[in-house]
């Protein structure tokens, strides 16, 4: 067990461990008949109870939710295969997550132009968005939107319900 650890963290310390991801994902894709890079994507995030072990500096109450401990903020293609994801404290709200992890995507996959959000994300991201790095990015009209939710196509954020 000991020598399949220290490849792992070998790998792990030279990228190898996203490299692999990003491939099998981008293989993934060609399989179900798409392009390896996706073009849109989903954010959203999930609370979690932490376990005892886990340091309280990097613990948080989400109050909405009533669940001490982490919360997980991910950012999936289509298919629902991992993108990009960041790991805070539960009480860090999914706007105030969401600006650097749409930057962390923009910058690992350019192809992106169209991110599915829900009502969790509304108010100041759609501020940020107008003077951050998303500043490109426009309201999406796509007919896949469902009523309340929010969506960015290369950087703006719209409320489906606003769009009518």
């Amino acid at each position: 067990m000991g020598r399949v650890y220290a490849f792992f963290r070998r790998w792990r310390v030279h990228g190898l461990i996203a490299e692999f991801h990003d491939r099998l994902r981008g293989t993934v894709r060609e399989r179900e008949g798409r392009e390896p890079e996706p073009t849109a994507g989903i954010i959203d995030a999930q609370s979690v109870r932490a376990a005892a072990t886990v340091p309280a500096a990097s613990r948080g109450y989400d109050g909405g939710k009533k669940v001490p401990g982490r919360k997980r903020h991910i950012v999936t293609d289509t298919l629902g295969l991992l993108l990009v994801v960041a790991v805070t404290a539960a009480d860090i709200g999914d706007r105030d997550a969401a600006a650097g992890l749409l930057m962390r995507l923009r910058r690992l996959h350019r192809d992106i132009s169209l991110v599915w959000a829900d009502g969790g994300y509304t108010g100041g991201l759609a501020a940020g968005a107008e003077t951050s790095s998303l500043r490109p990015w426009r309201s999406s009209s796509a007919p896949t939107t469902w009523q309340g939710s929010w969506c960015c196509r290369g950087g703006g954020w719209q409320s489906a319900r606003a769009r009518g």
